[in-house]
């Protein structure tokens, strides 16, 4: 495991991500959490490239979206786990120069029928959906699609969501 590794389970594990109940929780309609709740936190990542930075950052979000799927699998009757949903988002397109990432978030609902019709997932070829192709492909993540609301909300959000969960 490399040190910047280290540092970002490190960072996880201070924000509750290797606590399974932050995955089961009641959330209203759905919660979207950052990685990092604090700049401060990623300070370490100003060394190293602000695409190296992304594709880290990405691949521990992946995996915890992944393990909240499992989490949900293995804690709930079926129908519950299929209106279960989990997903990386990516956020704060306007703050890259000043932290040199973008910031990662762990998407949850326990209604995805209504979330799906909410969003209206769509794919546009914008340049945050052409950049965070080219991370998940270089990440090898083939089984991931990218996408972004066709909602007009003032936050320009990029969902990374496993093809199967769609």
């Amino acid at each position: 495991m490399s040190k910047l590794d280290s540092k970002i389970k490190k960072i996880l594990k201070n924000e509750g991500f290797y606590d399974d109940e932050i995955y089961c929780a009641d959330y209203d309609s759905f919660e979207e959490i950052p990685l990092f709740s604090r700049w401060k936190s990623v300070s370490f990542l100003k060394d190293t490239t602000f695409d190296e930075n992304n594709k880290l950052l990405i691949s521990h979000a992946v995996k915890l979206a992944e393990h909240a799927m499992k989490v949900s699998f293995l804690n709930t009757e079926k129908d519950e786990h299929e209106d279960f949903f989990c997903c990386v988002t990516l956020t704060k397109w306007d703050s890259i120069d000043e932290i040199n990432c973008i910031t990662p978030n762990i998407y949850i609902t326990k209604k995805k029928k209504w979330l799906f019709s909410y969003v209206q997932l769509r794919q546009t070829a914008s340049k945050e959906e052409i950049l965070t192709i080219k991370y998940i492909n270089a990440l090898g993540l083939s089984d991931y699609g990218v996408y972004i609301s066709a909602k007009n909300d003032s936050v320009r959000r990029v969902y990374i969501i496993k093809k199967t969960y769609r």
